[in-house]
């Protein structure tokens, strides 16, 4: 997961008013909806069920239509970001959707209901709704389903979509809350005239008030009949961005701009070559840039005290805050000497290649990226070092137990288990080596899931001949010093997205194939072997793009 994007989208969600088209149409209009989801996304599933009540609401006046981002094979298969399981489901809710149209909503919410079961718990949700399970079964198992997954593809394809939910309304990308109020609104921006829209309040939040230049608006009486917009004048703040020149992929524009449309932020950028970027470099000891800061007055603004969790994110530097390189994404570093200090703290230079894999042990697309490490490892063997890191937060998600260890200064994205099987898998890699780690790696990503993992791994192990009473004892003990120090390399990288490889303490950013990075590779052998003459498949599937 890219953090700074994840702070950028929140900035421009905080500023976007949810309008829709105005003027009244006739109550036997019809309003087109349309879903691109991948069918075993938990967002994808949260979207569905939030539509599902206002569908039934305006059942008269919605054509609703469900199609899936998946990619399709040369040979005419098919393959998902969750795997083959949502490849069935895909198929199967299609096969509702063509056949039964009239049951799909209430299929969906039964599937829906039971998601871990997805898509295993088809036939049971089509016997209680009294479909013809032979018909479904003749669509799901053969040529129809195949085809109508293809013309579903396409449709994701030609509008280029990749993230689930991605939803349109008459043809327009809707881009606001997804509560089932907000679907509701949205379909009465088209149908002011339907009756169940009668009472739909002014403003549910902030941001549905329209902007007035220099001020601030707030939704009083929010959701309720006498629901108003009150402005007042914005409080002042600044914004100091900090970047160089010299760092071809610091493009700081659009974090620019979504502060600039803050009410009452004066945004300034600085060159750390300038006299002023010098004097903040100095003042502020930076390390690396981009560097977003803000003065201490925005503590008095109205967006300061829409964002209650910002003060905990914000290192105090004095007259400003700072946001963390890893929120910011800062890599690029101001000093030459800080930059090979670090390096040398994790033994680059070395006398072979060193690859550095960073990754969440549930992400899929870091998943995909341990399969490529395979082909690579199969191709190099012992004549590169391929090096597995694990990618961990500091209170994340407040903290919360359902993520976090000791005290919320060890987190991960997809909760407390995956951090667990962060920790276990170090402990492999460290007692075991590169070898066994993969093998047990890539067999758990193919067996457990962030739900179940600590249950099921010992079967993993056991399979593999693994020390599982080493293992265990590791990951209350040392396992925990190991992901630490994963945590302070990824920090001092500012790495926070799954997956991300170093090629001698450089970032990779090229095409994520086997055969590009193993260009990349070979750049840093100074005798090329003969294992670099050799081309790979450059086939990447998930991991060509992508990351948690």
């Amino acid at each position: 997961m890219k953090l700074f994007t994840v702070l950028l989208v929140t900035l421009l969600f905080l500023l976007a008013a949810c309008g829709g088209p105005t003027g009244s149409v006739v109550v036997d209009e019809k309003v087109n909806v349309h879903l691109f989801v991948m069918s075993r996304c938990p967002y994808g599933v949260m979207a569905e069920k939030f539509f599902e009540p206002v569908l039934k609401e305006f059942k008269d006046n919605i054509n609703y239509r469900v199609d899936f981002i998946v990619s399709e094979n040369p040979d005419g298969s098919f393959k998902s970001l969750h795997g083959e399981p949502e490849v069935k489901a895909d198929i199967i809710q299609l096969c509702v959707q063509n056949d039964f149209n009239d049951k799909f909503v209430d299929f969906l919410s039964c599937m829906d209901d039971d998601a871990k079961n997805i898509p295993d718990n088809w036939k049971s949700c089509a016997e209680k709704l009294n479909l013809d399970v032979k018909k479904l079964e003749a669509c799901y198992s053969g040529e129809e389903g195949k085809q109508l997954l293809s013309e579903s593809a396409k449709k994701a394809k030609e509008k280029n979509i990749m993230a689930s939910p991605t939803i349109f309304i008459n043809g327009k990308q809707y881009q606001g809350p997804r509560a089932p109020k907000d679907f509701k609104k949205a379909i009465c921006s088209y149908l002011k005239a339907h009756p169940s829209c009668a009472d739909i309040p002014v403003c549910s939040n902030d941001a549905d008030c329209p902007q007035k230049e220099g001020k601030v608006a707030t939704c009083e009486n929010a959701d309720t009949k006498t629901a108003k917009c009150v402005y007042e004048d914005a409080k002042p703040f600044d914004v100091v961005i900090l970047s160089s020149d010299k760092c071809d992929h610091c493009d700081t524009s659009r974090v620019s701009k979504a502060f600039a449309s803050i009410p009452g932020a004066t945004v300034k950028e600085f060159d750390i070559s300038s006299e002023e970027g010098k004097k903040l470099v100095d003042s502020l000891s930076i390390v690396k840039v981009p560097v977003v800061l803000l003065s201490k007055n925005v503590e008095k603004t109205k967006f300061w005290k829409d964002q209650p969790g910002l003060a905990q994110v914000l290192e105090d530097k004095g007259d400003w805050f700072k946001f963390p390189d890893i929120v910011v994404g800062a890599d690029f570093f101001v000093s030459e000497k800080v930059k090979q200090d670090l390096l040398k703290s994790i033994g680059i230079p070395s006398d072979k290649p060193v690859v550095d894999l960073f990754v969440m042990s549930f992400c899929p697309y870091g998943n995909a990226a341990e399969d490529i490490i395979n082909n690579l490892f199969g191709l190099f063997g012992f004549t590169v070092e391929f090096r597995p890191r694990y990618i961990v937060y500091s209170h994340y998600q407040g903290g919360s137990s359902d993520f976090c260890l000791d005290n919320g200064n060890l987190c991960s994205m997809h909760g407390v288990q995956e951090l667990n099987q962060d920790i276990r898998e170090a402990c492999v890699y460290d007692k075991e080596g590169f070898r066994k780690w993969l093998a047990f790696a890539r067999n758990i990503n193919k067996e457990c899931g962030p739900s179940n993992a600590d249950s099921c791994w010992e079967s993993v192990a056991e399979k593999l001949k693994l020390d599982v009473d080493y293992i265990k004892e590791c990951e209350k003990g040392k396992g925990l010093d190991l992901i630490k120090e994963d945590k302070r390399v990824s920090d001092a990288f500012s790495i926070g997205g799954s997956p991300t490889f170093l090629i001698n303490g450089e970032r990779y950013t090229g095409r994520r194939t086997p055969e590009a990075i193993k260009q990349a590779i070979c750049e840093t052998f100074s005798e090329k072997p003969e294992a670099c003459n050799v081309v790979l498949e450059d086939s990447a599937g998930k991991a060509s793009s992508g990351n948690c």
